[in-house]
């Protein structure tokens, strides 16, 4: 598996892994840094980064995201509903493919998936 635009510790023989989803426009400028200080040097870090995408919530600006959002309050119709349910799934995949990566190295018990904001909620809708 390529980690082409992700941040990746690699402590060599490690005790467990960290799979860490960002949140709505954030990327890995300083997120490797706050990591690195909060998880211990034996836990292996994984970062990806969400794609840029025009983000509706945000009048259509470009930002790094998991799938669009809207504002609370919009009133979605089908077609709009079936899009997230669609960018939902395949980040879900892409999600899932780097825990199955990770389990060729280490027990799954000992992986966590985690996240901040958007990307706590693809924890969560992956978990």
């Amino acid at each position: 598996m390529t980690y082409e635009g992700m941040f990746v510790r690699h402590p060599g023989i490690h005790k467990g892994t960290v799979l860490w989803l960002h949140g709505l426009g954030e990327d890995l400028a300083l997120l490797p840094r706050l990591l690195q200080m909060a998880v211990p040097d034996s836990i292996r870090i994984v970062a990806p980064q969400a794609p840029i995408r025009a983000v509706t919530c945000l009048q259509g600006k470009d930002q790094r995201s998991w799938t669009d959002c809207f504002r609370r309050d919009a009133e979605l119709d089908m077609e709009d509903n079936h899009k997230l349910s669609k960018e939902a799934r395949i980040a879900c995949d892409l999600i899932h493919s780097y825990l199955d990566h990770e389990t060729r190295s280490i027990d799954s018990s000992k992986i966590v998936l985690a996240g901040s904001g958007q990307g706590a909620a693809m924890a969560i809708c992956a978990g």
